[in-house]
């Protein structure tokens, strides 16, 4: 990691904004901040860990880091901006502080922020603005918790002055607290305690194997066993790391694990692209199904529409020939009372010629008839006869033609106006049509991630039952600490049980060996016949029974030892899995979990509304087709009206 800049306002000591341009020192290589005390150079090193970490060592033990210098107005803030590798972040962070309110009297709580962005094409994308995630995103990218973090590459400065001022042994303690070596430490404790258990079966298989006749030398072999130097040495080599894994498959298991961890999330990258492509690919297709639709739809009407043009011109010489009589029958019905008046006047003339001849005959004799002036006159009677008639007739019929002309222009005009609402009706229906064609897309672009939803809130309770397993995790974790630590101490005092019994023994073969000299007989050992000062035997002497016991004791505390270390750091490796999969705090994870029901409710909903507008869709192209149909009916009914309204008009002017 590489500090490129850094800049903080109404923090610690520092009131005003601050910045420092650290990129600007890397030709210097090595640099020196320096400055008198309570310049603020410590603070420059709490602001760094505070951008990264969101704590400061030094403030660990203060309820804020807010400048008691900053005014109520001024915001806290820190922001760094670092390189890993090729990547280039900035973090910033704003911790929690009382302000005035905005409103009215007192103070209100500022809630802590903190922001993650990468420089990407020249612009700063957003990465994270949860607390949870950002924290949990810098610890991944630098590979280091804030306490691994201020252990190897910022050592607090109150704890390098304890450091200073400790004992021999306090400096050990602390050592091994600032660098996390007890574990190491008590992991050499127990291989020397192996390596020791190791070294003592075998010579105890040596001195069986010499037992006929090399006591002596057993004994030297042993005592070189327990004081000699390659033990240690052997044991030093190829020593593992602090948890019993070797640096060779330590660096394995890790470039498995990132090659695993790239291939993942490649795969996963690559199937979230591929989800996005199919749901675009879902909307353009179903776009061009409902264009094609609308389009099949006015093939069909236009189809219908040449059929139905074929099958009037197929039907134009009935339909001319049906006019033809239609006229005829009109002008027909024009004149039939006028040829009604004329029979009748005809029948009536008749009458009168007959009462005329009967009047004739019985004229008296000698009485010349005039009948040609008489039948002058009575021509010109009948003739006031039949116009009076007529006039009569004319008069009695008019009320008739005229109430019929009104009826067939009042119905000629309700067939206009229902023609022409219809047409406003089929108007205004393409407008509908384009309305409900757009909520169907707006539904159906909503409900395309229905299945994104349903994966967010698959993932949201995955992280949701890793963490109640995490969290439950931590009583199991904290007994198999304890269970680690008092085998460890149960495994140590094993074994300095038995090398006290080793040494015991030791001294009892001395003894032994001095007690079985007699005078005048060689020493076993140095060939001397003389014994002028034999080893006193031992107070408490030690069998090697005993010692094999106290063997087999510290090999069963060393393997108890390690079963609980196996246990510890197969429950370790299982909360980090967990911890992993949880990826935050459980407030967090609900709150994304309930954002992801909302989400997959309001896709499952738009699914819904988008089958029910297609419905609806469908409903109204048969709609505006039957209203096409009914248009088609209106008109030719108001043609008919027109027709009858003019007959009508026509009789009542001839009246």
């Amino acid at each position: 990691m590489r500090l490129l800049r850094l800049g903080l306002a109404a923090f610690g000591p520092y009131r005003e904004a601050f910045e420092i341009d650290f990129a600007s020192f890397e030709a210097d290589g090595v640099y020196l901040i320096a400055g008198p005390t309570g310049a603020g150079k410590s603070t420059i090193l709490d602001a760094v860990t505070f951008a990264l970490y969101g704590a400061a060592p030094r403030y660990e033990g203060r309820l804020h880091v807010r400048s008691d210098l900053a005014g109520a107005e001024q915001p806290t803030w820190v922001e760094l901006e670092f390189a890993v590798g090729e990547r280039v972040l900035r973090v910033r962070r704003s911790p929690e502080y009382e302000r005035p309110k905005q409103r009215g009297t007192g103070t209100t709580t500022q809630k802590a922020q903190a922001q993650l962005l990468e420089l990407v094409d020249g612009g700063w994308a957003p990465v994270s603005t949860s607390i949870a995630e950002v924290g949990a995103e810098i610890g991944r990218i630098l590979g280091l918790s804030k306490d691994e973090f201020l252990q190897v590459i910022l050592l607090a400065q109150g704890g390098f002055a304890e450091f200073l001022q400790a004992s021999s042994d306090e400096r050990k303690q602390l050592l091994q607290r600032l660098f996390g070596t007890g574990s190491m430490r008590r992991l050499r404790e127990l291989l020397l305690a192996d390596a020791r258990a190791v070294d003592a079966e075998r010579g105890e298989l040596e001195r069986t194997r010499d037992a006929s006749g090399a006591r002596a030398l057993e004994a030297a072999a042993s005592l070189a066993v327990v004081d000699g130097e390659p033990a240690d040495e052997a044991t030093r080599e190829g020593e593992p790391d602090a948890d019993g894994t070797p640096d060779g498959a330590r660096r394995i298991d890790a470039e498995l694990l990132a090659e695993a961890e790239a291939r993942l999330e490649a795969c996963v990258a690559e199937r979230r692209a591929a989800a996005d492509e199919a749901a675009e690919r879902e909307r353009a297709a179903r776009a061009a199904r409902d264009a094609a639709a609308a389009l099949a739809e006015r093939f069909v009407r236009r189809e219908a529409a040449i059929a139905a043009l074929a099958a009037l011109d197929a039907a134009s010489p009935e339909v001319d020939a049906d006019r033809s009589v239609l006229e005829d029958a009109d002008r027909a019905a024009e004149v039939a009372s006028a040829l009604d008046r004329w029979s009748r006047a005809d029948a009536e003339l008749e009458r009168a010629e007959r009462e005329v001849a009967r009047a004739t005959d019985r004229l008296p004799a000698g009485v010349e008839p005039r009948h040609a002036a008489v039948e002058a006159e009575h021509e010109r009677a009948l003739d006031a006869g039949a116009r009076a008639a007529a006039a009569v007739e004319l008069e009695q019929q008019l009320p008739v033609l005229e109430r019929g002309s009104d009826a067939a222009a009042t119905a000629a005009s309700r067939a206009e106006a229902a023609v022409e609402a219809a047409k406003r009706e089929r108007a205004a229906a393409p407008a509908a049509r384009a309305a409900l064609a757009d909520a169907r897309e707006a539904a159906t672009a909503t409900a395309a991630g229905l299945g994104a939803a349903e994966r967010a809130v698959e993932s949201a309770l995955a992280r949701r039952d890793a963490r109640a397993r995490a969290d439950a995790l931590a009583g199991a974790l904290d007994a198999a600490r304890r269970a680690a630590a008092e085998t460890a101490k149960a495994q140590a005092a094993a074994a300095a049980e038995a090398q006290r019994l080793q040494a015991a023994r030791i001294d009892g073969i001395a003894g032994e060996l001095a007690a079985a000299l007699v005078d005048g007989a060689p020493c076993p050992v140095c060939g001397a016949l003389e014994h002028p000062a034999p080893h006193a035997a031992a107070v408490d002497a030690v069998s090697a029974d005993d010692v094999a016991a106290a063997l087999a004791g510290s090999e069963a505390a060393v393997a108890a030892a390690l079963e609980a270390n196996d246990e510890l750091a197969r429950l370790e490796r299982t909360l980090a899995a967990l911890e992993a999969s949880a990826g935050g705090d459980a407030g967090a994870i609900a709150r994304e979990l309930e954002a992801a029901e909302q989400q997959l409710a309001a896709c499952a909903d738009a699914a819904a509304e988008r089958d029910r507008l297609a419905a609806e869709l469908e409903e109204h192209d048969q709609a505006a087709h039957g209203l096409d149909e009914r248009i088609r009916d209106l008109e030719a009914e108001a043609a008919s009206a027109r027709a009858a309204a003019t007959g009508a008009a026509t009789r009542l002017a001839d009246a």
